[in-house]
């Protein structure tokens, strides 16, 4: 899909949904953030980070209003293409 939508002009851009601090180093998420990483790597793809300060969530996994708010406000204000070093996760 990534192909498909570079060939029509359009960048995707790649950015980690925040999660709670205690889930984020569980073994799913890293493996998860490691395959992705690996698949479209850093150098080749633009990825950025967002981190909102209010990471509460309604599930562990879903940002509250709040959360969302400041999530896509922060989103927003990035500017194309801005690349934030990932690493992977250990």
């Amino acid at each position: 899909m990534v192909a498909v939508l570079r060939k029509r002009g359009i960048e995707p851009v790649f950015y980690e949904m925040p999660i709670e601090r205690e889930l984020q180093n569980l073994p799913q998420p890293l493996q998860v953030r490691n395959a992705l990483l690996a698949a479209y790597p850093p150098a080749n793809n633009c990825w950025v980070v967002i981190a909102p300060q209010h990471r509460e969530t309604l599930d562990g996994l879903h940002l509250n209003d709040a959360g969302a708010s400041e999530a896509g406000a922060i989103f927003r204000k990035i500017p194309p293409c801005a690349r934030t070093p990932l690493t992977p996760a250990r």
